[in-house]
């Protein structure tokens, strides 16, 4: 018994040209996070990295999508403030212990604003995250300054 299938082709023979999205802040949801190993470089150590997809709704109909690589090097101090931005522009709070796989599961369907940029290489162009934005927290109001004068319940006339 053969199967005839149509023919297919790699996604590097196909001619998918998109325009990248304009610079600026989109919402975006994270459709799937993977961990995967990372060999190193002159600026990274080999570590484990999270590998994110993220997805914006442009108008209802047309979405777009963009990647991010976060390096899970701990000694790498731009890398452990960028996954701290995104878990926080998530609005999720992990323990102190959290693994690395407990950080890309509680990642994926969650939702994100994030400043996209235009990054060009080889004269190709794509978006790249340029950071996560973290909401901003209501303010807790101030307690009144005091003036230093110690005054007693004896004092009061009331």
């Amino acid at each position: 018994m053969a199967f005839t299938f149509g023919a297919t082709k790699n996604a590097k023979d196909t001619d998918m040209d998109f325009e990248p999205l304009q610079p600026g802040t989109y919402e975006f949801q994270i459709e799937n996070v993977t961990l995967v190993p990372f060999s190193g470089s002159d600026k990274v150590k080999p570590c484990n990295k999270l590998h994110i997809q993220l997805r914006t709704d442009l108008d209802g109909a047309h979405s777009r999508k963009v990647w991010d690589d976060i390096f899970l090097d701990a000694t790498h101090n731009y890398s452990m403030n960028r996954l701290a931005k995104i878990v926080q522009s998530c609005g999720i709070s992990l323990s102190d212990t959290a693994g690395e796989k407990e950080i890309a599961d509680s990642l994926i369907g969650e939702l994100c604003n994030a400043e996209v940029i235009i990054h060009e290489y080889n004269g190709k162009k794509s978006n790249r995250i340029s950071k996560y934005i973290v909401p901003k927290t209501e303010e807790q109001p101030k307690a009144p300054a005091t003036s230093g004068i110690d005054i007693s319940s004896d004092d009061l006339p009331f």
